[in-house]
């Protein structure tokens, strides 16, 4: 089922139970976002805000005081806008500094683009926030220097002249240009004009075109109207209905939502789109099974509502460069110093002085409990629970239709009978893969609308998820027999609870270690005298709580305690001080005496009746385990070898025959079943992702991520720029299945160990394949940074009888003898030159040369592969093509040309594969948008077919 690999959140190697450990109810997040302020400078920008904006944010003045500065500082439509860009900027530095963000301004008289568009201006490009661009921002929007600081920046005269398809299309355009993988890209359009093209149809039609064009590639818009004295009312009817691809249900909601003239306010509308539909993890929701045995499932988002901020962690730089320096960790051999691979490390733990051993593959076994999800244990009423049984911050569930159709009218029939019934569900809850079930309880809450404003929700409809302890969780306290205070102390107690009550709201308590850490930051990277003052609301105000309850405290004091008590200092007897020694005395004493007992000693020397039944049942448990485990510690070894290496081999075979022999057509079929079972949609197309480009899979959505581990009887890559995992999902309109790692002979396996997961992609569905790689430069004509398209290769470890198709050939794979002279579809090849002729990109087109590695080419075979006629080398490829023409599958490939072999004595330099990575992630994203392009050839295809 696709959603059992839903995962939360990129926690790279690190062990889960640690992250839950450390980071309780914490989305671990690896992701960048990317958000573009898109600002018209219209004539009504400059204007006054209009009454109206003025008067409905003055509906929370008295919660806003904070800001009334600002608000009265901001006079039009434009110093407001900047003035949000900054505090946005300034939040993302604190939030999330690793998020990228940029403004456009359209509609200025001075123009400043890559492509050259009139009234078009890129202030900031996408990138980290600094403090220039803070500061920049402050001088745009102050009273006293915007208009010097836009007239110098901008021009004078605002202008009307602009088209917004080609404001967009820059937008577009800088997503597409940046080095950074973004995992969720916007655009926050802010104007005071409804219908900007009005007078122009063709500039209309061209920008709804141009905002399906972002949508279609999973780029979000969204609008801020700000209304001025000339421009009162905003109708999304007009033009950005069309925009937005809003249905006409939320147009009227759009339509009545209330414009605000106030900094804060539109802050939190800012705010509130950018966190938009950021769900923890989409999960199936188990009700049991039905009489004919089926599961009955729909489908939750689980939402964060509480998450700890923390510091920004601290970077390591060398003294001398001031270089970020880089945490390299490798495991030696101690007697030997040998660099040991993942592969070789073992797991271990003590029982009873003989160590467990257990290996990678045990380790997940023993970590999984089951499938991600919820699983219905019951219902409980609503006063079974108590404060202290939530022992973790919760979550927030909703209904997901993306996944099983009908989640919501299941999801909300439930929901109705909790809130009539004032029940609880009690669940069994897994997170994700490899963590252990949760015992949680689902409890529902009722939609809530703000009365003064019907468009403001305070509250979803939904259940909140609480983790609940287990048994072995509870700690009893030790009973206290002190006697209870009559009434009359217990009125004084209510006084003081009384008299200290106030209005309790946790958005206004903010953290005062990060609040102080990050003002002292802002003032030394703006250059400010002193750091902004912060109020600290956590500290009491000890001389306002006197005033209230002063006098019951002293009374309090003079009725409880005697005249001679001293507060704090508790008086313990001599007889209770020396009952507390002997105690411990005879209890560690105890202790020593059991850990020196040898039972087996005591069994030579029949003296067990001698011992106590403590000490034998803890002899005896601890042997059954240490026999069990070894028994299935040695199966499992046994197992391992037998799917990694294949059954032992005769005498004289050869490692591909075995290969093949293990890798039967039915073998691949259960590995494919096993797929089949998380991403039941077959793909057209296959892709495999060379080093340092398996940024490819990123363009991939509504995507199932399987790593390679979890897959039955399949390698696992062990390269850097490998990460090991199969992806399916939707590429430009097309199904695909794509390999986000390949498979090399020189980590050890055989070249057909290597290609065989082209035939489990051709089995699963894909009839084309797209090989990428990164290849050294053999061809004089080269550069760092080239693509070539190969129409040929040369296959070296096959002309010395390495063919990945050596051993017993089963027909239904294809023919014995299969032709590869046209192993690279022409007809691809020149589809793809089509492709990047209107991206305007230069592609070469050349022979790869298959070499086994890991070694780089000494000069003398660089010049060697010259002269037999290679442009270009690598340690890949050519095997996997070998299989493709073997499956009768159509194939396109492309390397990406990382460095220049050395081909002269006379050059020192050499390169390694971290070059190799760092290229391949500078120019990958041309390569990307090639394939993404060519996905659609793919589906255009499969369209006149049918």
């Amino acid at each position: 089922m696709s959603l059992l690999d839903q995962n939360w959140g990129g926690i790279g190697s690190t062990d889960d139970e640690a992250l839950d450990n450390d980071h309780p109810g914490r989305q671990i997040l690896t992701s960048r976002d990317g958000t573009l302020m898109l600002i018209e400078c219209a004539k009504e920008m400059f204007e006054p805000l209009s009454n109206t904006m003025k008067s409905n944010s003055t509906i929370n003045e008295n919660e806003n005081n904070d800001d009334d500065d600002d608000n009265n500082e901001l006079k039009t439509g434009f110093q407001l806008v900047m003035r949000a860009c900054q505090r946005f900027y300034q939040s993302k530095i604190v939030s999330n500094d690793k998020d990228l963000s940029g403004i456009i301004l359209y509609g200025t008289e001075k123009n400043k683009n890559s492509f050259d568009f009139n009234n078009i201006y890129i202030l900031h490009d996408l990138a980290q926030p600094s403090a220039e661009r803070i500061i920049q921002l402050e001088n745009l929007s102050n009273k006293e220097t915007y208009k010097k600081t836009y007239e110098d920046l901008f021009g004078l005269t605002p202008s009307k002249g602009y088209s917004l398809n080609e404001a967009l299309w820059t937008c577009s355009n800088i997503f597409s240009n940046s080095l950074q993988r973004l995992t969720i890209k916007r655009i926050f359009i802010f104007t005071c004009n409804d219908r900007p093209h009005a007078l122009n149809i063709i500039l209309e039609r061209q920008a709804k075109q141009r905002a399906k064009d972002l949508y279609d590639v999973g780029i979000q818009v969204e609008i801020f109207p700000i209304l001025t004295e000339t421009i009162t009312k905003f109708d999304y009817k007009k033009f950005f209905q069309d925009i937005l691809m809003l249905s006409d249900d939320e147009l009227d909601l759009k339509n009545n939502q209330i414009s605000t003239g106030r900094l804060n306010e539109l802050l939190k509308l800012v705010y509130s789109k950018e966190h938009k539909k950021r769900a923890y993890c989409t999960v199936p929701f188990s009700l049991g099974n039905s009489s004919d045995g089926t599961q009955l499932q729909f489908s939750v988002s689980v939402f964060n509502m509480v998450r700890p901020c923390p510091k920004p962690t601290k970077i390591k730089l060398d003294m001398k460069t001031n270089m970020e320096t880089k945490l390299v960790t490798k495991h030696y051999l101690p007697e030997t110093a040998e660099i040991l691979m993942p592969s070789d490390i073992q797991y271990g733990i003590d029982v009873s002085n003989r160590r467990v051993l257990f290996d990678a593959d045990e380790i997940k076994a023993i970590k999984k409990f089951g499938d991600p999800g919820f699983q219905i244990l019951g219902f409980k009423n609503l006063s079974c629970l108590l404060p202290h049984h939530y022992v973790k911050p919760g979550h927030f569930i909703y209904p997901d239709e993306k996944y099983i159709e009908g989640s919501s009218c299941l999801f909300n029939a439930l929901l109705k009978k909790c809130l009539e019934k004032k029940m609880f569900i009690l669940c069994q809850f897994i997170a994700r893969r490899n963590t252990p079930p949760r015992l949680v309880a689902l409890i529902p809450q009722a939609e809530e609308i703000n009365k003064k404003d019907p468009n403001d929700r305070l509250a979803s409809n939904g259940f909140h998820v609480y983790y609940l302890p287990y048994a072995d969780d509870i700690r009893t306290l030790p009973k206290n027999d002190t006697a209870r205070l009559d009434d009359d102390n217990v009125d004084l107690f209510k006084n003081v609870v009384r008299n200290l009550k106030f209005k309790y709201r946790p958005e206004k308590f903010e953290n005062p270690a990060l609040q102080t850490l990050w003002r002292n930051i802002e003032a030394t990277a703006l250059n400010k005298n002193k750091p902004e003052e912060f109020i600290d609301l956590t500290i009491p105000n000890i001389e306002n709580q006197n005033k209230k309850v002063a006098e019951y405290i002293d009374e309090i004091k003079q009725t409880i305690f005697p005249p001679d008590y001293i507060m704090g200092v508790a008086k313990r007897s001599a007889t209770k001080r020396k009952a507390d020694a002997a105690t411990t005395s005879v209890s560690s004493k105890r202790t020593k005496s059991d850990d020196d007992i040898d039972v087996e000693a005591a069994a030579h020397n029949n003296l067990l009746t001698k011992l106590t039944i403590p000490i034998l049942k803890n002899y005896w448990f601890c042997s059954c385990v240490y026999s069990i485990m070894s028994h299935n510690i040695k199966s499992s070894i046994e197992s391992a070898n037998i799917a990694e290496h294949g059954p032992p081999a005769s005498i004289g075979e050869h490692p591909n025959a075995i290969t093949n022999r293990f890798y039967t057509y039915e073998r691949i079929q259960e590995i494919v079943a096993f797929i089949q079972k998380l991403a039941p949609t077959k793909p057209e197309l296959a892709i495999i992702c060379g080093s340092g480009l398996g940024g490819l899979a990123e363009l991939i959505v509504e995507k199932i991520v399987i790593p390679y581990a979890d897959i039955p009887h399949f390698p696992k890559s062990t390269v850097a720029g490998h990460r090991s995992n199969l992806v399916l999902g939707i590429l430009n309109g097309v199904y695909v299945v794509c390999m986000q790692g390949r498979l090399h002979s020189y980590e050890g396996y055989t070249t057909a160990t290597c290609a065989f997961p082209v035939r489990v992609m051709h089995m699963l569905g894909a009839h084309s394949l797209i090989v990428t790689c990164a290849a050294g430069g053999i061809n004089d004509d080269y550069n760092v940074g080239d693509i070539m398209l190969i129409k040929d290769h040369l296959n070296f470890p096959n002309l010395a009888g390495n063919n990945p198709l050596i051993g017993h050939n089963d027909e239904r794979f294809g023919p014995r003898f299969p032709p590869v002279g046209h192993a690279y579809d022409r007809e691809y090849l020149l589809e793809m030159k089509k492709i990047a002729n209107k991206n305007n990109l230069q592609l070469r087109e050349g022979v790869y040369c298959g070499l086994g590695g890991p070694c780089y080419e000494t000069i003398a075979e660089i010049n060697m592969l010259k002269l037999l006629g290679g442009d270009a080398v690598g340690m890949s490829t050519v095997h996997e093509v070998t299989f493709a023409a073997h499956c009768g599958m159509h194939t396109l490939g492309m390397a990406l040309i990382t460095n220049i072999g050395l081909s002269d004595y006379n050059i020192t330099h050499e390169v390694g594969h971290d070059d190799v990575i760092r290229i391949s992630e500078l120019k990958a994203n041309d390569l990307q948008q090639l394939v993404f392009n060519f996905a659609d050839v793919i589906k255009k295809k499969s369209s006149s077919k049918k």
